[in-house]
């Protein structure tokens, strides 16, 4: 019996550091280094030079920011288009590796793909486009 209040112990720990872990790591600036788009027929355009940052407040649990990127579409335009938060509340779900900002009934559901002191990258499904979009960041 009490190896199993210690294991549940143990594990409820582990629980609560992980996500202090993933919030001190997402804390502060971070500057869009690369945009990755993949439409719903598979193709994937890339952006080496977008232009932006994202700032995370985990002490108020907010995100603010814009990062606008261009791509090349299979017809071969130019698309523009960016991703804009301003003062967005953020939830996190460490286990299953999402966090979800929105306001004003506007949200976005992110999955964080990588999480280091130095790197992020983070994507998301655009359903009004038919896009996955991955963005990567360093942090400033």
């Amino acid at each position: 019996m009490n190896r199993f209040f210690y294991l549940f112990l143990f594990a409820i720990l582990i629980s609560c550091s992980k996500e202090k872990r993933i919030e001190r790591n997402l804390d502060g600036n971070w500057l869009a280094t690369k945009v990755r788009v993949e439409d719903g027929e598979g193709f994937l355009y890339d952006d080496s030079i977008p232009d932006g940052e994202l700032l995370f407040d985990v002490e108020n649990k907010a995100v603010s920011g814009k990062v606008n990127f261009d791509y090349l579409s299979n017809s071969g335009s130019v698309c523009q288009d960016s991703l804009t938060m301003n003062s967005f509340n953020y939830n996190l779900d460490p286990k299953q590796g999402y966090f979800y900002a929105q306001k004003n009934g506007l949200g976005y559901d992110f999955r964080i793909l990588l999480l280091t002191p130095t790197d992020l990258q983070i994507e998301y499904y655009d359903l009004q486009k038919y896009q996955l979009k991955r963005f990567v960041f360093i942090k400033k």
